[in-house]
C-alpha cells in the first residue's frame, strides 16, 4: 500500500471517530424512570363510612319505633271502643251480646282493658244466672298475676252478692274475699263470715248533722201545725151539702 493510501485510511478513521463522539455528545442523557413513591396526603378527608352506617341504623330504629307506637295506639283505641260498646250493650239489657264482646276482650286484650273486661264479664255471668261460668272466670282471674289482691277480692264479693246464692254460698265467697283482702269487706259482710264479729258502733253525729236534723224536725212540726189549723175549716166545708 502506498504511503498516500495509508494517510487516507487514517484520516477516514479519525473522521468516523469524531462523528461518533459528536453523536454521543448531542444524545440526551436518559435517566431511569422514577417510581411514584409520593406519600398520600394525610390532610385529605377520608370517607366517613362507619359514621354514615351508624346514622342509617339509628334512623331505621327510630322509624321502627314510630311504626310500633302508632300500631299500639291504633290497637288500644280499637280495644277501648269495643269495651265501651260492650258496656253500652250491657246497660241496654243485651247481656248475651255483651258477653260475647267481653269474652273476646278478656282473652285478646291486655292491661287494664283485659282486667276490666274480665270483671264486667263476671258481672254479666252473674246477671244472666250462669253461676258456673262466673266461678270459672273468677278462677282464671285468680291465676292472672296482673290482677291485684284487692281486685280479686272485690270480684269474690260481687259473686257473693249474686241473688241466686243461698246463705252458704254467700258466706263462702265473702270468706274467700276476706282471706285475700279483709280490709275491703263491710262490717255486715264480715258479720256474715264470722257471726261472732261485733259490729262497730256508729260514730256520733257531727254538729252539722245535728243542726240539719233539728231543721228538718222543725219543718215537719210546722207542716203538721198548718194541717191542724186548717182542719176546722176543712170539716166545716165538708158539712155543707153538696160538697165533699
Amino acid at each position: 500500500m502506498s504511503e498516500d493510501a495509508k494517510k487516507d485510511d487514517v484520516k477516514e478513521v479519525a473522521a468516523t471517530t469524531e462523528t461518533v463522539d459528536a453523536k454521543s455528545e448531542t444524545k440526551p442523557e436518559t435517566k431511569p424512570a422514577e417510581t411514584d413513591t409520593a406519600k398520600p396526603d394525610t390532610d385529605a378527608k377520608q370517607p366517613e363510612a362507619p359514621e354514615k352506617k351508624k346514622n342509617m341504623i339509628l334512623r331505621t330504629l327510630l322509624l321502627a319505633i314510630l311504626v310500633i307506637a302508632a300500631a299500639f295506639a291504633i290497637k288500644h283505641h280499637m280495644l277501648t271502643n269495643d269495651f265501651n260498646e260492650a258496656l253500652d250493650l250491657k246497660e241496654a239489657g243485651k247481656i248475651d251480646v255483651a258477653i260475647v264482646k267481653f269474652e273476646s276482650l278478656a282473652e285478646n286484650a291486655y292491661g287494664n282493658i283485659k282486667k276490666q273486661a274480665s270483671q264486667e264479664l263476671l258481672k254479666c255471668y252473674i246477671e244472666s244466672g250462669d253461676q258456673k261460668k262466673a266461678v270459672e272466670r273468677l278462677e282464671k282471674m285468680a291465676k292472672d298475676p296482673s290482677v291485684s289482691k284487692t281486685e280479686l277480692a272485690q270480684c269474690y264479693i260481687v259473686l257473693g252478692d249474686a241473688p241466686s246464692n243461698n246463705a252458704a254460698q254467700t258466706k263462702e265467697y265473702y270468706k274467700k274475699a276476706m282471706d285475700i283482702a279483709p280490709e275491703i269487706l263491710t262490717p255486715i259482710q264480715r258479720k256474715v263470715v264470722d257471726p261472732s264479729y261485733v259490729l262497730p258502733k256508729p260514730p256520733p253525729p257531727t254538729p252539722e248533722e245535728l243542726a240539719e236534723a233539728k231543721k228538718m224536725e222543725a219543718e215537719m212540726l210546722a207542716e203538721e201545725a198548718k194541717i191542724k189549723a186548717a182542719k176546722p175549716a176543712t170539716d166545716a166545708l165538708k158539712a155543707i151539702p153538696g160538697t165533699k
